[in-house]
């Protein structure tokens, strides 16, 4: 099948995953009463802002952020609709003005994880005893409501680009899989893009804006451990290539 033959079934797929997310994202939104405080622009610029901290994979093939701190927050302590726009227009601002994605994908971005973060809210808002307040359920030691919206949130993006890679390079699901895990030490960063979110989340309930911007620098020097991994390892794969069999061999023993 030729390009153009699978520009077709992509473009379809951002045009669902797109309506879905703002059809979803609108449903129960008051947006004059959101547009008229300041929270929605102060998250929509801190999503923004995990966007550009950026990443390239060791493979140099994926693109890692710190995005899903702030979205991980947003879907703490904002409303459900609120929360679905936020996200959604930050990922679709981001994915033409950063990463330089085609509209498609860029749509398609957006309304993947405007659905994940919505999915979220619901489970999180099934399991929390005092609804959409973390800084209760942190000092309560309740983290399981936590925990599981962020393995819905990971988990359905996760699924989400899975699909659009397959289609999008023609590869079977399982190739395609085995592409998105990257390395062991996504999971290890997954885990530090959610105790940020919440660190992020608590403290904008305790000090307000101005008091979550103080998190600023703990996100800049996560992003900067990540770095440093990806050129360990990056150098440590052009070692392993240099090395002749029987030695590669013997250091894998």
């Amino acid at each position: 099948m030729g390009k153009t033959g699978r520009e077709i079934p992509l473009i379809a797929l951002a045009a669902v995953a797109a309506a879905g997310g703002l059809v979803w994202a609108v449903w129960g939104w008051n947006g004059r009463a959101a547009l008229a405080g300041t929270n929605f622009y102060f998250w929509f610029l801190l999503c923004l802002c995990g966007e550009l901290l950026r990443t390239r994979s060791a493979s140099g093939q994926a693109m890692a952020t710190m995005a899903a701190c702030p979205h991980l927050a947003c879907l703490l302590v904002l409303k459900r609709p609120e929360a679905m726009a936020v996200v959604g227009l930050a990922s679709l601002v981001s994915g033409r003005l950063v990463h330089k994605r085609s509209w498609a994908h860029s749509a398609f971005e957006a309304g993947a994880v405007t659905c994940a973060v919505g999915l979220s809210r619901l489970v999180f808002d099934a399991l929390a005893k005092d609804g959409w307040r973390p800084s209760a359920l942190v000092a309560s030691g309740d983290y399981v409501p936590i925990l599981v919206a962020a393995m819905v949130y990971f988990g359905a993006l996760f699924v989400a680009r899975c699909l659009w890679s397959a289609l999008e390079e023609g590869r079977s699901p399982w190739n395609v899989t085995r592409a998105q895990f990257g390395s062991s030490f996504d999971f290890l960063a997954a885990g530090a893009l959610l105790s940020l979110g919440m660190l992020l989340a608590v403290q904008f309930r305790l000090a307000g804006a101005l008091g979550a911007v103080a998190l600023v620098i703990p996100v800049v020097v996560a992003k900067y451990g990540f770095d440093q991994f990806v050129v360990v390892g990056k150098h440590r794969g052009q070692a392993a290539s240099r090395l002749a069999p029987r030695d590669q061999e013997r250091i894998a023993a």
